[in-house]
């Protein structure tokens, strides 16, 4: 059980550091309340 929410926890966090990485890609053509509206929209996509 304990080893579920580990593996749970560690996909969480691949799919965040994905969505960082997308971000990063984009933020410097997009304002604050684009960039927290996309973050939003791929962090649902997962």
């Amino acid at each position: 059980m304990l080893r579920q929410q580990q593996r749970r926890r560690h996909r969480w966090l691949e799919r965040q550091s994905c969505s960082n990485r997308h971000i990063l890609r984009v933020r410097h053509r997009l304002d604050g309340q684009h960039r927290r509206s996309l973050l939003f929209a791929v962090a649902c996509e997962w």
